[in-house]
């Protein structure tokens, strides 16, 4: 496959951003690592919610059959409850370009997200590795990243996702992930939304919903249509 890309519309405020691609890796060798930090935020309105939080990927493994992403995450959307379980960060996934094979997930019995798969967040098709806090990557417990609650205490993960390229072989000296995904659980329902990385901080959008899509410049459409046709071909 070619570099992932994915046009977003927010369909609440009919905005729309470029996707540009994470790009992990260019020029290291094999020994050296490579790191990525983002940030997030989505508003639920008309819900009670603005669904924040940060992160940072780090690659090491170029050269090999074997990447090793160390991912954190912290969910640092202000919370009704005093506890944070009314706004949880559920799955987070990525596409990754060349493809990956297999995911292995590693991380201390501490809560948050607990295993991963090579699944799509349910209506986010693009994705293809999902880490989750529940079940599976849909969901189906109470599991999770926290929200932070009294404002003061964030929740936060880390974790590894060991990654054998798909096809055999070696991974080379870099590897595109992009789009970026989440899925949230909160008081006020669910929410699954895409971000793609411009400067190092992800810019969030809704999943369009029927009868919103009005809303969406024809450019958006079209990438996302094309983006949908490379993915549908690429399986």
């Amino acid at each position: 496959m070619g570099v992932k890309r994915l046009l977003v519309g927010a369909a609440f405020a009919a905005t729309c951003f470029s996707a540009q691609a994470f790009v992990l890796g260019t020029g290291v060798t094999p020994a050296d690592n490579n790191t990525e930090a983002f940030t997030w935020s989505f508003d639920t309105s008309p819900g009670a919610f603005l669904l924040t939080g940060s992160g940072s990927m780090t690659a090491s493994g170029f050269g090999t059959n074997t990447l090793s992403l160390v991912i954190t995450l912290t969910n640092s959307t202000v919370t009704t409850d005093a506890t944070g379980k009314d706004a949880r960060l559920t799955s987070f996934g990525f596409a990754i370009d060349p493809d990956t094979g297999a995911v292995t997930f590693t991380d201390a019995a501490d809560g948050g997200l607990v295993d991963a798969a090579l699944a799509s967040i349910p209506s986010l098709a693009l994705i293809e590795v999902c880490a989750f806090g529940g079940n599976n990557c849909p969901g189906g417990s109470n599991g999770g990243i926290y929200g932070d609650g009294t404002g003061s205490n964030a929740g936060e993960d880390t974790f590894t996702l060991l990654l054998t390229k798909a096809g055999g072989g070696n991974w080379g000296n870099s590897v595109t992930i992009d789009p970026l995904g989440w899925k949230y659980q909160t008081s006020g329902g669910s929410y699954e939304f895409y971000g793609s990385s411009s400067s190092r901080i992800i810019t969030s959008g809704p999943v369009p919903e029927p009868g919103t899509l009005s809303l969406i410049g024809g450019a958006i459409l079209a990438g996302l249509f094309k983006a949908r046709q490379k993915r549908q071909r690429a399986e």
